[in-house]
């Protein structure tokens, strides 16, 4: 994992494994919530939410051995009325 910050972050996981548990785990480790984080391929080819990713598996979004991510905390817009 990269993050913008500079930080960055390494751990294997098994292709059977589900995306939740990198954003589980970035949620954890790095004290951002899974629920305002984007992650991305380096390329910038595909991008993946928390809320989007529920029951894929890392191999159902395609992502192999070797694959670095980006990490961005998206940024939720507020409404007129200030939700």
């Amino acid at each position: 994992l990269r993050f913008a910050d500079g930080r960055t972050g390494q751990r294997r996981f098994l292709e059977d494994v589900g995306m939740d548990q990198i954003f589980n785990w970035v949620d954890a480790v790095f004290e951002m919530e899974r629920e305002c984080v984007m992650l991305s391929l380096m390329s910038g080819q595909k991008s993946f939410l928390y809320v989007e990713e529920e029951g894929n598996t890392l191999k159902d979004a395609g992502l192999r051995k070797m694959t670095a991510l980006r990490v961005t905390e998206r940024i939720e817009e507020k409404t007129e009325d200030g939700k």
